[in-house]
């Protein structure tokens, strides 16, 4: 499969490490998105990317790599149909029902790819797909690591991630190793917005955004909108946990207790919120 055919394909992101373009509309089930690295690191970059995919094979909502991939120094990319939950959330918070419909779907994808010793370092609502049927998938994982790695921010570095939902240890300034605890607090930055219609955290100044999300408590979600359940409320709360160790430990106990809000609200119990 050649890029070459593709490059009057729609262009959906450009910056100067990397080019996106999609062959086919937004939702064609079977559209494949081609994505260019470009600049000095290009080919190291791609072949980076390629295998952590490579290693995500099959997984149901990640974004999967189509045949030939890597072929023309670009990866094509399957299971990707739909529009980014960014776009959506241009329209405001969404009611209760979808929000959670989403934030177990990528709870249950971030299980497997931890599953599979990869950590995406990158939750955020630009790289959340969502399908016409609600289904999101996880894409883009040219900065995910493999968890064997066990990687830390260099102090003063780089920072890796986009900084609105960067966790605090991704800043570089805690010392911390990078683990699948981070994916945890960009999930719930993503939550937090679903719910709420904003981040908790909005700074314009980069450094002041990083001191925030090093030091300043959020505002509860009920706080904001009484219609947030107060069980969906602190479990945000718990994933915006300063420490990772304050936070769930894994999507796996995550998945349990968003599903069992869903459950609450679905059958009207009082519970959920109290």
């Amino acid at each position: 499969m050649s890029y070459q055919s593709h490059r009057t394909g729609e262009i959906l992101y450009t910056s100067l490490t990397t080019q996106v373009r999609r062959s086919g509309a937004a939702s064609d089930a079977h559209c494949i998105v081609f994505k260019e690295y470009l600049g000095p690191d290009a080919d190291r970059n791609l072949g980076h990317e390629k295998a952590v995919l490579q290693q995500l094979a099959g997984l149901d909502g990640v974004v999967q790599l189509a045949p030939q991939s890597g072929a023309d120094g670009v990866l094509a990319l399957t299971n990707c149909a739909g529009v980014s939950l960014e776009q959506v959330l241009m329209s405001g918070a969404f009611d209760m029902g979808a929000a959670l419909s989403i934030a177990i779907g990528v709870a249950r994808a971030l299980e497997a790819v931890h599953r599979a010793g990869v950590i995406h370092l990158d939750v955020n609502p630009a790289n959340i797909v969502v399908s016409a049927q609600g289904k999101p998938t996880l894409i883009d994982f040219g900065l995910a690591i493999f968890a064997e790695q066990q990687t830390q921010a260099a102090p003063g570095g780089r920072l890796v991630g986009t900084l609105r939902y960067l966790s605090p240890e991704q800043t570089g300034r805690t010392g911390r190793v990078l683990d699948q605890r981070a994916d945890l607090y960009g999930l719930g930055v993503t939550i937090y917005e679903m719910v709420t219609g904003r981040p908790p955290f909005e700074a314009l100044d980069p450094l002041r955004l990083v001191y925030e999300h090093l030091v300043r408590e959020p505002v509860a979600p009920s706080q904001i909108d009484a219609r947030v359940p107060r069980l969906l409320s602190d479990l945000i709360l718990r994933l915006l946990a300063k420490e990772p160790e304050r936070r769930y430990q894994s999507a796996e106990g995550l998945l349990y207790d968003l599903e069992r809000v869903r459950d609450l609200l679905v059958h009207g119990k009082s519970e959920a919120a109290k």
